[in-house]
């Protein structure tokens, strides 16, 4: 019989003494922005105080958090197995200096590596390690265009001419080199992760961007059994869209692809598009990047999203961040590039990082987290649909795998409306796309906290109708 996780001292329930953000987090925020832009802060967290999957802020109000730091966080707050790992001194080697990983690595960063590798993806033994989701997305792109030169050149290697024109960014054939992603993607801020972003105009706005190719991802209908027909056509729809996209540009080395697309909606197609996806690019020589940064490690009732797709053939890079608290990539074994220094930097990750991470696999591992999560994933859902039922004027679109779950809000206005009054009422939420509101709490979300956020919610949208 299951048992759920349960966090020892964990709040029972919200507590709202104040407004929220109150005005000791107001006051923070005025400190703050003399210095950095501190206007996108939803509160000033306290950080020892908050437990499980509870906030406590600054003001001593406590939330319900179903947005973990953007889904951030793994195993909730203050899980005891890593105050018990600080406080025994098992992160003491990390603390007197952050060390070049790929120079000098204290020995125990060999025991996190075997640790991370048991969470490898099937048919992707080997990875990299480094600090944020962008970062694993440009090294991936990196990798991915290494390996589609080096088979373009027959296996050989570059030529003195290569070399030299190179250094004056003009390399042939190199810079007409492309990587396809999807209409409401996002894969991260820095340059080339952002010419691959496709979700939001801020985030692109005054910023060069490569001449990079995008096609449409499929807007399907939820729930996805109920709406096959329609769905089918839309999915067929957008790979013959990549398909023609191949077939204009012979220098597309890759396709990049989230499961959920997190910034862009919550949309997420079936497991037969990816398949039918994954056949196509094989078939013409692309390499397949599935963007593991939002949806890895458990959130979604498989440690990897891409477990559920049933593919018969691995992808060719994985990216991961967030709940990992590294960043990172994960490869097959003939992407590996044969030369050193190619794919490398100063860090290659944080070594603290990635010892709480090892704590965290473990706790995963022993707690049952993955599976427990799905469970726990399919009462959130539950949930939702009810709601959406039960205010069919205001909410519709009820979706999700595991915990990472969605629900529209009829109009923009409408769901920023709920988002900040379910804030008022005790539970941390966030928006997707434009909108939809967005679910991501940490494995240790249990039956408990879906009634709770649920009611929440609930009374949410009552205030709003």
């Amino acid at each position: 019989m299951s048992t759920e996780p349960v966090i020892p001292n964990e709040p029972q329930g919200v507590s709202i003494l104040t407004r929220v953000p109150g005005p000791a987090s107001e006051a923070l925020r005025a400190r703050h922005q003399h210095f950095q832009d501190a206007r996108t802060i939803h509160l000033y967290q306290d950080a020892r105080k908050s437990l499980g999957s509870f906030i406590v802020d600054a003001d001593g109000n406590t939330l319900l958090d179903v947005y973990g730091h953007i889904a951030a966080v793994p195993i909730g707050y203050n899980h005891p197995a890593l105050l018990s790992a600080w406080k025994g001194g098992a992160f003491d080697w990390a603390a007197g200096f952050r060390p070049a990983l790929g120079i000098m690595p204290p020995p125990e960063w060999v025991d996190i590596v075997e640790a991370i590798s048991k969470v490898a993806p099937v048919g992707l033994p080997r990875f990299v390690t480094v600090t944020t989701g962008s970062e694993a997305v440009e090294n991936a792109f990196k990798a991915a265009f290494i390996a589609f030169m080096r088979r373009r050149r027959g296996g050989a290697s570059w030529s003195e001419d290569d070399a030299r024109l190179s250094m004056i960014n003009a390399q042939p054939g190199v810079n007409e080199l492309k990587i396809l992603s999807f209409e409401g993607a996002f894969h991260g801020r820095s340059l080339g992760a952002l010419s691959a972003t496709r979700s939001k105009a801020i985030h692109k706005l005054d910023v060069p961007a490569f001449a990079w190719p995008v096609v449409p991802f499929p807007a399907n209908k939820f729930p996805l059994n109920e709406h096959v027909h329609d769905n089918s056509a839309l999915e067929a729809s957008c790979l013959q869209a990549v398909t023609d996209a191949l077939d204009a540009d012979g220098n597309i080395a890759a396709l990049i692809v989230e499961p959920i697309q997190g910034e862009g909606g919550d949309r997420h197609a079936s497991p037969a598009f990816f398949r039918a996806l994954r056949d196509l690019l094989k078939a013409r020589g692309v390499f397949m990047i599935v963007d593991e940064v939002q949806t890895g490690a458990g959130a979604t009732g498989t440690f990897w999203a891409h477990e559920a797709w049933g593919l018969t053939d691995p992808p060719d890079f994985v990216t991961f961040s967030k709940k990992m608290q590294l960043g990172g990539f994960f490869y097959r074994e003939e992407h590996a590039v044969p030369e050193t220094y190619r794919i490398f930097n100063t860090y290659l990750g944080d070594p603290l990082r990635g010892a709480q991470l090892a704590v965290i696999l473990d706790v995963i591992a022993k707690d049952d987290l993955v599976a427990h999560t799905k469970r726990t994933g399919e009462k959130l859902l539950a949930g939702l649909l009810e709601l959406q039922a039960r205010y069919p004027d205001v909410l519709s679109q009820a979706r999700g795998v595991g915990t990472h779950c969605a629900i529209d809000a009829r109009d923009p206005a409408t769901r920023d409306a709920i988002v900040g009054a379910v804030r008022q009422l005790g539970l941390e939420a966030g928006g997707s796309g434009d909108r939809s509101i967005r679910f991501r709490p940490p494995l240790v979300f249990a039956s408990r906290h879906v009634g709770l956020a649920l009611d929440l919610l609930s009374a949410a949208v009552a205030t709003v109708r």
